[in-house]
């Protein structure tokens, strides 16, 4: 069956209902496989189904709920072909990218940051695709040699053999490998008899190639999502997969959630204009409509269209609008200000919002993990939760005082050449003669961290281990971890387990933050502080960021050529379609009113330049009046009286 649900349509509800369902029906929760694009949007899908069953009165009931990467991991452990890697592979996130792959191949093979991060995306764009220089794929102006590419897939394999850590997407495509030469057969090896996915829209092809294999051994598939909101060509996603599955499937059924229960008509209308003028050829059909339609009384909600002669007064009027909107009664956490170019939208922005005195988080605020020693702290974390975590051992080492990079880089060449197992290059076990004896001590300063560590179980509350564990990481690396372990547990309750703080920390947003806490004091049986799920602040985001999110409230400025579609987008049809949904995207996050605008005139790179509206401008089911200030007190006050009516 593929399940095409538009914004707000209810697709993680149905989601439940499904696994629900197949376990009334008598299928067992253990052949039940749900897959979701993320490991935070993986734990929260996995505490919703958690909580369906519980209310459908299913107890001890677990079906699997994980990303496709854990799918394809758990097959190949269970066919015995992850022998290469030391433990479990991790996947790398951006700032581990950086730390453990960029900047160890420019200590051991020379050149600049670039270069390697083309080197890089070529690599994982073969990985991605199965096909050198892919569709979404725009190699760089100096084309990556196979020399290069030779080199930084062996030096990805070294990596992977002493840290056990793999880029986004390798283990899928390990999976896929070995089942095309015979060597695997998922389906038999998991005993999967239903399969559900998630956000389909967003794979790219070496993912639908597994799920197609896991299809063609034999498991039914669920797959939901919505060609419309397909935003990720960068991961080299496409709708292409989705808008193909019906044709792939000739016995697949193909249903519609119409209804959206998030955005106000007015708000709706806007998109649905919008998307319809930009249709793709193969765009899935589909009719989505606001419930408040029907409303009694009804709530049609409430779109503004803006035109200001330069950035500096629409980032005044964004920030007077928000005052006011706070003012009047709408939670600043309920309003989303979101971005197309954070470098040329942020600045004025934020110095209009501090001017009228409007709390706000910026899009890049710097988190704790933006920091060594938040990262440092989280790196623990993993540790005490998985001892055999080797890329949080890994980063312990790379943030010791007076270890860097040309340091680790050497020690994970030592440890292959002298055939040194990774399990005990971290637990002080080393063979004489292999390392210096200024590795082998800062070796064995991270061995002494990790045994203190391993002594706290991952089920163990803060409230009895964190100052053991402050002290530890004190004594480690001195005073400044202090404060960044008060910064990562500050806004948690100390009956918090190290698991539930890990995944806290580990959280890709406020939401998901908010979620793992909701989670925290339903187990408590406590009840929620009104902050707890999202900080009393408007939010600044790219409109990337805010995918899976809502707001009562959501501005988007910058409606303007070259910001929207950016210049890169511009130069191809794909492009400009892709920037279309991104838009789209955006527009459904509101819920009770979106308020559009551009500027005529823009600062840009120090200079004030001419900027024309963009062509989505145009599409977007109204027109565009000149403005000079932001919402008066009677234009707030409508916005307010929708809000309460949702």
């Amino acid at each position: 069956m593929l399940l095409v649900a538009g914004p707000g349509s209810g697709k993680s509800a149905t989601i439940e209902e499904r696994v629900t369902h197949l376990i009334d029906q008598g299928v067992a929760p253990d052949q039940i496989y749900a897959i979701s694009f993320t490991n935070a949007s993986a734990r929260d899908l996995r505490d919703r189904v958690q909580r369906a069953l519980t209310n459908a009165g299913i107890t001890a009931a677990n079906p699997s709920v994980s990303t496709l990467h854990a799918l394809a991991l758990r097959s190949l452990r269970r066919g015995n072909l992850i022998q290469t890697y030391p433990s479990d592979p991790q996947v790398l996130d951006r700032w581990e990218i950086r730390r453990l792959i960029d900047e160890e191949y420019i200590e051991l093979h020379g050149g600049g940051l670039r270069r390697t991060r083309e080197i890089r995306e070529f690599h994982e764009a073969l990985i991605s695709t199965g096909i050198p220089n892919p569709p979404n794929y725009v190699p760089p102006t100096s084309p990556v040699t196979a020399a290069e590419a030779s080199a930084f897939d062996a030096f990805v394999r070294r990596r992977r053999q002493v840290y056990a850590c793999v880029l986004p997407g390798e283990i899928v495509r390990e999976a896929v490998t070995h089942t095309a030469a015979g060597l695997l057969d998922p389906v038999s090896l998991l005993t999967v008899t239903h399969l559900i996915v998630d956000e389909f829209q967003d794979l790219n092809p070496v993912d639908i190639q597994f799920v197609d294999d896991l299809i063609a051994g034999g498991a039914i598939a669920f797959v939901c999502g919505d060609d419309d909101q397909s935003i990720y060509s960068f991961r080299h996603g496409s709708p292409k997969g989705m808008q193909d599955f019906p044709n792939t499937y000739s016995s697949c059924v193909s249903h519609t959630l119409e209804d959206c229960f998030r955005c106000t008509p007015a708000v709706l209308d806007v998109a649905q204009s919008l998307i319809s003028a930009y249709a793709m050829p193969q765009r899935l059909p589909k009719v989505h409509r606001s419930l408040y339609i029907g409303a009694n009384p009804p709530v049609p909600g409430v779109v503004h269209r803006w035109r200001f002669k330069g950035g500096g007064p629409e980032a005044t009027a964004i920030a007077s609008s928000c005052s006011e909107l706070i003012f009047a009664g709408v939670p600043a956490e309920e309003i989303m200000v979101l971005l197309s170019n954070q470098a040329v939208q942020a600045p004025k922005l934020y110095a209009a919002f501090d001017a009228a005195g409007v709390p706000y988080r910026p899009a890049r605020e710097d988190s704790v993990l933006d920091t060594d020693e938040g990262r440092l702290c989280l790196a623990a974390l993993r540790v005490i939760c998985d001892p055999d975590d080797y890329v949080a051992q890994r980063v312990l080492l790379g943030l010791q005082p007076g270890v860097g990079t040309k340091t680790c880089a050497e020690v994970a060449d030592r440890a292959l050449t002298g055939s040194v197992a990774t399990v005990d290059l971290f637990a002080a076990k080393l063979p004489t003669g292999v390392f210096t004896t200024r590795q082998t001590n800062a070796l064995a300063l991270v061995a002494r961290l990790i045994a203190t560590l391993t002594t706290f179980g991952d089920l163990d509350p803060l409230s009895q281990t964190g100052a053991a564990i402050e002290t530890a990481l004190v004594a480690y690396a001195g005073t400044p971890l202090s404060q960044a372990w008060t910064a990562t547990t500050s806004a948690v309750p100390v009956e918090i387990t190290l698991r539930e703080l890990r995944d806290y920390v580990w959280a890709d947003n406020d939401e998901q933050q908010g979620r793992v806490l909701a989670s925290v004091y339903q187990r408590l049986e406590q009840a929620q502080p009104a902050d707890a799920v999202l900080p009393p602040r408007v939010r600044v985001m790219s409109m990337h960021g805010a995918k899976g999110l809502s707001a009562g409230v959501v501005f988007i400025p910058g409606l303007e050529d070259g910001l929207l579609p950016g210049p890169h987008a511009a130069r191809s049809g794909g492009g400009v379609y892709e920037s279309a949904r991104l838009l789209y995207v955006a527009l459904t996050r509101a819920k009770a009113a979106c308020i559009l605008s551009y500027a005529t005139r823009r600062g840009v790179q120090g200079k004030t330049v001419t900027h024309h509206p963009s062509q989505f401008a145009a599409h977007l089911a109204g027109a565009f009046g000149v403005r000079s200030a932001g919402l008066t007190p009677v234009e707030a006050a409508d916005v307010v009286t929708t809000w309460n009516l949702l």
